[in-house]
């Protein structure tokens, strides 16, 4: 079984855990508490949250093979800085991105490990009840108030709670980061026209070496905005 095959069945996989263990049970908490409106904005941001990490999770698996070609850009970037100026430009902005990242995921694990305790709290408050309690309530075709039934889907819905925030996070600081580094390209690019202006003007160029700089700048301009 070929590498892209083996990640197609994991997307299935993930995203069908997402759907039937988070997004549906919150999608029908929503409709359950129709009337109550405190309820319905809590649900729905819930909702909203685990919506947008699925989505988030289908735009990378679609569109994969882009995401590969821009990441070989930015590897190729750096190996092929032409000068001390472009690079320190480039890490200059690198520490941005890498700064936003960091508290991207400090953000995400906070916010996971306040999950985990609330959660803990819930578990050990329904463990000797008969009537228990999930992350997300929903109603399963098969009995969840039953062990190890119940303990099963609490942990799968914990897991699947998780997972939401890491893609949420990871993609966004994924994002982040290949913007940051186009708008380095493109400052670099900035410098490199001012750079090729200045030198026809000192007559340090002929005219047609300035039209083949231009050009090149140009095309790359284009290849960054694609």
């Amino acid at each position: 079984m070929s590498d892209s095959h083996r990640l197609s069945i994991r997307f299935v996989i993930v995203s069908c855990f997402l759907c039937l263990y988070v997004f549906m049970p919150q999608i029908t908490n929503v409709m359950l508490a129709w009337g109550n409106i405190t309820r319905m904005v809590e649900n729905i941001t819930a909702a909203n949250y685990s919506l947008l990490a699925l989505c988030k999770l289908i735009s990378t698996w679609y569109h994969g093979k882009t995401l590969r070609g821009v990441m070989a850009m930015v590897m190729t970037d750096w190996l092929t800085s032409k000068n001390d100026g472009e690079r320190n430009t480039m890490l200059n902005i690198a520490r941005r991105g890498r700064t936003l990242s960091l508290r991207c995921y400090g953000v995400a694990g906070f916010g996971c490990m306040f999950f985990l305790f609330m959660n803990f709290l819930k578990f050990r408050r329904s463990m000797h009840q008969p009537q228990r309690i999930l992350v997300y309530h929903f109603s399963y075709l098969y009995n969840i108030n039953k062990s190890p039934n119940y303990e099963i889907t609490f942990f799968i819905q914990i897991l699947c709670g998780l997972y939401t925030a890491l893609v949420n996070s990871s993609i966004d600081s994924f994002v982040s980061i290949i913007l940051l580094h186009i708008c380095a390209q493109l400052i670099n690019l900035r410098t490199a026209l001012r750079n090729v202006v200045d030198e026809l003007a000192k007559g340090s160029i002929s005219s047609s070496e300035f039209k083949k700089e231009l050009g090149a700048i140009t095309m790359r301009h284009i290849n960054l905005i694609r």
